[in-house]
């Protein structure tokens, strides 16, 4: 515990935020003798994304839970689907209507045997437009 004189760089990162809406937060000063001063009030708009998109997944390779994270531009029916690289569909995800957003996805493959699988994103949007992406993705056990 103490007090400095000089300036100190920190950063938050929220994780639960949902794309289109206005957040606040404020920024405290609190003393070593638990003396609270208010410093700042910031307001923060979450973009909503521009184009659909499937980026890698996180981490890769791993073992057995990895994340896939995609984008939806408007309100769209999703599903997610994992096949080996037979082409047999492994695991299957219906998300059904989600809202224009950023989105995490936990997959668990605890099931599955090591090896190279593909994954892929289908989106239909209110306005009939489809989206599609195929990625790989690595399970090493």
């Amino acid at each position: 515990m103490g007090t400095s004189n000089t300036g100190k760089s920190y950063a938050f990162t929220d994780k639960s935020v949902t794309s289109g809406k206005t957040y606040g937060y404020k920024i405290q000063s609190v003393s070593a003798t638990g003396d609270v001063k208010d410093l700042n009030t910031l307001a923060v708009t979450v973009d909503v994304p521009t184009q659909y998109a499937l980026y890698q997944n996180f981490p890769n390779p791993f073992n057995p839970s990895t994340t896939i994270r995609f984008d939806l531009k408007e309100v769209s029916t999703v599903t997610m689907e994992i096949y080996n690289t037979l082409g047999q569909k492994v695991i299957s995800r219906n998300f059904g209507l989600m809202s224009a957003g950023s989105y995490n996805k936990n997959v668990n493959f605890s099931g599955l045997a090591s090896g190279v699988y593909l994954y892929r994103i289908t989106a239909a949007g209110s306005d009939g437009q489809r989206f599609t992406a195929l990625k790989k993705l690595m399970l090493m056990k």
